[in-house]
Parts: C-alpha cells; sequence; structure tokens
C-alpha cells in the first residue's frame, strides 16, 4: 500500500457530528482511488462521539491496493487511520497502483497493441483455472442499461464514473453484499442495485459543509455533481476466470484490457 502523505482538510467545525464525516470520508476515499478497497466493515467500531468531531484523535481506516488477492477477501488489507486534530481531518494520499496506471495503455493509441498481449497472455492460461485482474475501457461512455448488455461476467470490482484523462478517474465500487453498506440505502424499492444509482445517491447526499473533507481526498463536490449528472461509465475494473476476461476482451464496445494480476482459482 503506498501511502506517500496526508491530506488536511480545513476546519469542519467542532460539533460536526462524526459518524457523517467518517462515512464521507470514507466513500471519498473510495471514489478519489478506484485502485484501493476501502473496507466499510468498521463504521461500528467508531467510538460514541456525543461532542461532536473534537472528541475523537483518529477514525479506523483498513484498505489494500486492488488485486486478484483483495478482490473479494480480507487479503491484503492494512490497516490506516484518518488522523483528526483541530476538527481538521487528515486523509491519506494514496499513490496510483496498477489498476489506474494501466489505463496509459489503453488510450485510443495504444489499446489494440495492448489488447492483443493480453489476449495472448490469456491464452497461454488454463481458462477457469486462473483468477485475472483487469483493467477495462470502453470505445464510447455507456448508460447504466447500456452497460448491461456489456457486464454479462459478474466479478466486477469497480466502475470508473468520469472521463479517463490523466490522473486518476472518479470510481464507484460494484454494490457489495448489504444495500445499506456504505452508509445510505443503494437499492431501489425491489431491493436491487443499479450500477450507478449508488454514486447519484451519494452525491446527492453531500451538503455544502462536507466540502472540507472532499477537498482532503482531492475532490470536489460540482466536479461529483457533474459525474453523477453525466451517469455514465467510461470503463472498469474487474476480476474474473481467464476465459471470461478473454470473452470481454472481444466484446464490440470494448476499446482495450490490460492484465494486472493473475493468482489460482
Amino acid at each position: 500500500m503506498l501511502i506517500n502523505s496526508f491530506s488536511d482538510s480545513e476546519s469542519i467545525g467542532e460539533e460536526f457530528d462524526c459518524r457523517h464525516a467518517y462515512l464521507v470520508a470514507l466513500n471519498s476515499l473510495a471514489v478519489a482511488n478506484p485502485d484501493y478497497r476501502v473496507d466499510f466493515g468498521l463504521t461500528d467500531d467508531l467510538p460514541e462521539c456525543a461532542d461532536g468531531i473534537r472528541s475523537l484523535d483518529s477514525m479506523p481506516l483498513r484498505l489494500g491496493v486492488r488485486s486478484t488477492e483483495v478482490a473479494s477477501s480480507d487479503a491484503g488489507m492494512l490497516r490506516s487511520e484518518i488522523r483528526v486534530t483541530d476538527s481538521r481531518i487528515h486523509m491519506p494520499s494514496l499513490e496510483p497502483a496498477s489498476t489506474i496506471t494501466a489505463l496509459q495503455d489503453l488510450d485510443e493509441e495504444n489499446a489494440s497493441n495492448t489488447t492483443s498481449q493480453t489476449l495472448r497472455l490469456l491464452r497461454e492460461l488454463d481458462g477457469a483455472q486462473f483468477t485475472v485482474q483487469a483493467t477495462v475501457v470502453l470505445k464510447k461512455p455507456l448508460t447504466s442499461t447500456e452497460f448491461e448488455n456489456v457486464w454479462q461476467f459478474g466479478g466486477g470490482d469497480v466502475l470508473l464514473v468520469s472521463p479517463i484523462a490523466s490522473g486518476k478517474p472518479l470510481g464507484w465500487p460494484f454494490p457489495e453484499a448489504m444495500c445499506t453498506r456504505r452508509g445510505f440505502n443503494e437499492c431501489n424499492n425491489e431491493g436491487k442495485f443499479s450500477y450507478t444509482d449508488g454514486f447519484k445517491k451519494w452525491v446527492s447526499l453531500l451538503r455544502e459543509e462536507d466540502k472540507a473533507i472532499l477537498e482532503a481526498a482531492s475532490l470536489s463536490l460540482s466536479e461529483l455533481q457533474a459525474s453523477a449528472a453525466d451517469s455514465h461509465i467510461y470503463g472498469f475494473i474487474m476480476s474474473n476466470t481467464a476465459d471470461q476476461v478473454e470473452r470481454l476482451a472481444r466484446h464490440e464496445m470494448v476499446r482495450g484490457v490490460k492484465v494486472v494480476s493473475i493468482s489460482p482459482s
């Protein structure tokens, strides 16, 4: 895990509810760092904070670089913290990991060669015997409905929900087991997930006073609101068997695929 510094927020007010601040911070880290998996299961470990954020020195954090080992288990997850001093939140600044640095090989100029190399590698593997993590870029941004025609294989890790240019695009982790895992109800009235509705709902719940926490994670409220209004998927990070990744790499709506990690199934 590559934590190279901590980014400081502006003061968020001594009486600011620390549970709300904690959930905003966790979701912000996940959105700003699609190449890292953030554990949302620690919310019950947060101490009582009747006196607001000033009563805390830190908030628990567990995260790990996305890989085939960290796709759906606790392996590779490390403990860190979100620090609190003088009503300011200090968020870890995470260096780009391989699932994001792979994007430079999936631009319009390089995607074809990269995907050809990916297909040669996948053909050498015994299809269902290996789990492959790959970064995927689409030929054009897709709506949630259009994306359903591409995504047929399961095993997704995170959607990329902003244009893929320099730096890290915004990410939204695929829904986990519980609708309320991230501090709000992601499901619709039928208890089902939509690929983009969870991100849109989270953004709609953000308040002006959350700006300081967002900025500590290198996010801006206006950027998030624009991406939520756009409501398109530009790519994604996935984990699945080698044969399924190979099938996806040949899909007509996929511009390019690069394998970033492999492990025995």
